[in-house]
């Protein structure tokens, strides 16, 4: 009965519409793109940004990319994905940059007939000519596979192909979005994927009995998707219902962008910056990432307790022009976890003061991105970036890079000059720092933690003989705009760290008053800077925008500590003891060993009141935290 009243609804359609609608038929703008130079690179990013690999990979076969032959199946029959690979004769190898535009944003094949609106190409209307462009030059280098594409089974009267004609002229949108200009760049960067690249509408949004989608349900959710799939609405205000935009921790929290140079509003620091958003509550964090490199964020109100628990995401910025494409481009994001018997979080410990005034809260189970020995794929002789990223509480990461010859291309998201081959070992990662390392692999290796005897392997890499279609070529990372210290009239800043078991006696004043006896018990406070335990009412100093800061850190504790400064990058000038700085790379967190003194600088050039604390997230809580204010 579903099918005949379909049927009967089509049918009357056609005859209101008559013939007149063919005529009427919208094949959008010509085109003349042949002089426009095409990016593959970031023309691939935008294939993926658009679906075009899940839709037309048969992965679960384990089919070649882009050639085609997944399986749809709908209320209107069975679609299949087709070949979009360099073959002449299945695929698209004999198309020109003109066929190809005009079937992306237009929906019309090279010989002039309709595609079926599965393919969503009302969305992908509002592709630059430019897009177009990058998108035909990453679609060339598509190896060709010779596999044709089944023919579409669909129902009477859906089969009928001409009648799409008559759909077009009644449905088809394609409009083009125009930038709003009271919004930002990012708003309306967004705006373009959902409504463009990232068809977001075409799963969202529900769909009348002709296949069209319904305007004023937009982004409400739909049922009938292939296989019987649903969707789920996304419309602002049932995400916000649904708690994306709101805490619902059983505690406040707040979060904090490490290592972006941000507006001061947006730091997250709880206590200095905002006030930590209670349960319930809701904060809007909205900014621009200034450049390009390897970030995180995680929690940033009682983060000892929320990053333990996993509170924390990687932030990756791309370059302009990404240096590497996806398939060569990795984020190692790596935790250890403290796990009790049972294997479940140890809650129980967090808060120890034992922790808190030792080594901090050490882990006893390694992972990467959230998998324990976790392994990947690569190809022999192409170039990829390792993006690795300690989110771990206090743990100082143990590495060799050259054991598997790789090289540093970048420190916690600043490249360096040239790719780096470290001349010693071990490399230390510690908590919240960031390296990128440039491998080429010609055989399987691994990844190893090397503080104890035998290394321990927790993230390993399986290395496949490469087919000649990748890029063997050494990318280059641009450097970023970031102001050079002018060490002659810099303004002097001295801090000294003491406190924490197995140190000497030391006096720490809290909150205004010199703690003693059960004191350092009930505050939890162990540790000082310049004899003062977490946050002062007055700033360690004040700066003026544009000012060189020399800070001269002198670590007179039986820890070593990772020292964080918000907002801000600086260079090591002066470590004691040590070399590795050699070429003065860019960090936002440096290391320091107990009874060593490290000097660094920077340019105090972004206003606000930024925090300067140890990212041994338990010290900090015991009170190795202070601020500066920058005028």
């Amino acid at each position: 009965m579903r099918r005949f009243t379909r049927f009967t609804a089509f049918a009357a359609v056609l005859a209101a519409a008559g013939a007149a609608s063919l005529h009427a038929w919208p094949i959008g703008r010509p085109v003349a793109l042949d002089t426009i130079a095409g990016d593959a690179t970031r023309g691939a990013y935008l294939a993926r940004m658009s679906g075009c690999i899940a839709c037309h990979t048969d992965a679960e076969s384990g089919g070649p990319p882009l050639a085609g032959g997944v399986e749809l199946p709908t209320d209107f029959g069975t679609f299949h994905a087709p070949n979009l690979t360099m073959d002449a004769e299945h695929g698209i190898g004999a198309w020109s940059i003109q066929d190809f535009a005009k079937a992306v944003r237009q929906g019309i094949s090279p010989e002039g007939r309709p595609y079926y609106p599965a393919f969503p190409y009302p969305f992908y209307s509002r592709f630059s000519d430019q897009d177009i462009a990058d998108l035909w030059a990453a679609f060339r280098t598509v190896p060709a596979v010779a596999e044709a594409s089944p023919e579409q089974e669909l129902q009477f009267p859906y089969s009928f192909r001409p009648a799409l004609k008559v759909w077009r002229a009644m449905f088809l949108d394609m409009e083009r979005l125009e930038p709003v200009p009271d919004k930002s760049e990012a708003w309306n960067r967004g705006r373009y994927i959902v409504r463009g690249p990232g068809h977001c509408g075409a799963c969202h949004t529900p769909r009348n009995m002709l296949g069209a989608r319904q305007a004023e349900l937009a982004m409400h959710g739909a049922d009938g998707l292939p296989d019987g799939g649903k969707s789920p609405p996304i419309t602002a205000d049932r995400l916000e219902a649904n708690g994306w935009t709101v805490n619902t921790l059983e505690e406040a929290t707040s979060i904090h962008w490490h290592g972006i140079r941000i507006d001061n509003a947006m730091d997250g620091v709880a206590g200095l910056t905002q006030e930590a958003v209670p349960t319930g509550g809701t904060f809007d964090y909205d900014f621009i990432a200034p450049a390009a490199g390897t970030y995180w964020y995680h929690a940033h109100n009682r983060n000892w307790n929320q990053v333990a628990r996993g509170l924390y995401g990687p932030l990756i910025v791309e370059e302009e022009q990404p240096a590497f494409d996806r398939d060569h481009d990795l984020t190692l994001v790596i935790d250890d976890w403290r796990l009790a018997n049972d294997g479940t979080l140890d809650v129980a410990s967090l808060g120890s003061l034992m922790d808190w005034s030792h080594g901090d809260r050490l882990g006893n189970w390694l992972t990467v991105n959230g998998e324990s020995l976790p392994a990947f794929a690569l190809k022999a002789g192409e170039a990829y970036r390792l993006r690795l990223i300690n989110a771990a509480n206090a743990r100082v990461l143990e590495l060799d890079p050259t054991r598997f010859g790789a090289k540093v291309i970048a420190y916690d998201g600043q490249p360096l000059p040239e790719p780096v081959t470290l001349d010693y070992s071990p490399f230390l990662l510690g908590p919240a720092q960031r390296a990128d390392l440039l491998v080429v692999p010609q055989g399987d290796f691994a990844l190893e933690e090397i503080s104890r005897r035998d290394p321990f392997a927790f993230v390993s890499f399986k290395v496949n003989p490469g087919d000649g279609g990748g890029d063997t070529a050494l990318p280059r990372l641009a450097a970023n705009a970031i102001p050079e210290p002018d060490l002659a009239n810099a303004k002097p800043v001295r801090l000294e760290m003491t406190g924490g078991a197995m140190g000497g006696f030391t006096e720490i004043v809290y909150k205004g008053r010199k703690l003693d006896g059960e004191d350092f018990r009930d505050t939890g406070q162990v540790w000082a800077f310049n004899g003062v335990a977490n946050l002062d009412d007055e700033p360690l100093f004040t700066a003026k925008r544009g000012e060189t800061v020399v800070i001269e850190t002198v670590n007179d504790t039986a820890w070593v500590h990772a020292m964080h400064t918000h907002s801000h990058h600086f260079r090591v000038i002066e470590r004691s003891g040590a070399t590795v700085d050699d070429g003065r790379p860019w960090r936002d967190t440096f290391l320091i060993g107990p009874q060593q003194t490290t000097r660094i600088a920077f340019v105090a050039d972004n206003p606000g009141k930024w925090l300067l604390h140890c990212h041994m997230l338990e010290h900090a809580a015991a009170g190795m935290n202070t601020w500066f204010e920058v005028g």
